[in-house]
């Protein structure tokens, strides 16, 4: 069992490599770890992925109250405290605004398996969402819980304009299923701009 200082250790080092990878720039984004039956560690208001340390995550209610920290949560918070109720495997959530993800998410169509591994490990094609607005309201959290299969199978889910959320059972698997879903992103989106003669069918 980690202690909490050791959970905020790898949110840190979490946060630095997607800024590294350039996942996330600025300071968009979030990333939290459920720490109990109804609480979780989330990065601050505005804090920067790049430029994190521990005193950017805070500890809340899923109701949203500051339970310990001294400064306001990520005004998403009640999405990340509804993906929690809703998934019990869930244990952590990281929501970058990914540059392929999102351009896919443009089109509103699910995510296609663009690898022999990402249908493997991502088991369903991720829905896309359009909130219509950089705030997710109430509203639309509980239209996407709804339309969300409660299974373990479902990974996590697009935004349109604001990226993805991918889930796991830590911070690193979360992770871990966010650069998936980048990378099934661009390899989809890349395989489109070949020409149609360059394709090779074998028949047989």
């Amino acid at each position: 069992m980690k202690t909490i200082e050791e959970i905020k250790d790898n949110m840190v080092f979490i946060a630095r490599r997607c800024s590294a990878r350039n996942a996330q720039t600025g300071n968009g984004g979030n990333i939290s770890v459920k720490t109990g039956k109804n609480e979780m560690l989330i990065m601050a208001s505005h804090a920067s992925f790049a430029d994190c340390t521990t005193s950017s995550f805070v500890t809340v209610d899923f109701d949203g109250s500051l339970i310990e920290g001294d400064l306001p949560p990520s005004r998403e918070c009640f999405l990340h405290s509804a993906i929690y109720k809703k998934f019990g495997h869930v244990n952590a959530i990281v929501h970058c605004h990914l540059p392929y993800a999102t351009a896919w998410a443009s089109t509103m169509v699910p995510l296609p398996f663009s690898t022999y591994h990402a249908e493997k490990k991502l088991e369903r094609k991720l829905k896309v969402f359009d909130t219509g607005s950089y705030i997710v309201t109430k509203e639309n959290i509980d239209r996407i819980m709804d339309q969300l299969d409660e299974s373990p199978e479902t990974k996590g889910f697009l935004l349109k304009k604001h990226g993805a959320f991918a889930f796991g059972v830590d911070v690193f698997e979360a992770n871990y299923m966010s650069e998936l879903i980048e990378e099934t992103a661009q390899i989809q989106i890349l395989s489109g701009l070949i020409p149609e003669r360059a394709r090779i069918t074998t028949m047989g």
